[in-house]
C-alpha cells in the first residue's frame, strides 16, 4: 500500500512534465511547439495549471493497476518458490534419513542404533 501511495506521488510529480512531452510528440510536424519548454508555457497559458495535469487520473489509474498485476505476479512466484524450496528440502531430508538408516558403524552395527 505505501509503495502504491509512493507511485501516486511520484506520478503527481512527473505528469507536468509527461503531459508536455506527450503534446510536443503529438505535434508530429513540430509546428505548434518547438520543444518541451515552449509545450509547458503554452500548456499554462492556455489551461492554466490545471492543463499540466490533463490526463492524470487516467495515467495514475493506469499506475495502479500496474503495481497491481505485478505485485499479484511477484507475489505468487514467492509462493512458487517456496513451494519448490519445500519440495527440494523434503526430498533431501528423506535421502538423508534413508542414507543414515541404512548405514553401519565400523563394528557392523547400524546407526542409529535400535532398541
Amino acid at each position: 500500500l505505501g509503495s502504491m501511495a509512493a507511485g501516486v506521488l511520484a506520478n503527481l510529480a512527473s505528469h507536468p512534465i509527461d503531459t508536455a512531452k506527450t503534446v510536443v510528440q503529438a505535434d508530429v510536424s513540430g509546428r505548434k511547439y518547438r520543444g518541451t519548454l515552449q509545450a509547458m508555457v503554452e500548456l499554462y497559458r492556455k489551461n492554466g495549471l490545471g492543463g499540466f495535469y490533463l490526463g492524470g487520473i487516467a495515467r495514475t489509474v493506469r499506475t495502479c493497476g500496474a503495481f497491481f498485476i505485478v505485485s499479484t505476479i511477484r507475489e505468487k512466484c514467492l509462493q512458487h518458490k517456496a513451494c519448490q524450496q519445500d519440495l527440494t528440502d523434503a526430498n533431501s531430508s528423506k535421502r538423508l534419513l534413508t542414507f543414515v538408516s541404512a548405514s553401519r558403524l565400523p563394528g557392523g552395527e547400524r546407526w542409529p542404533p535400535r532398541p
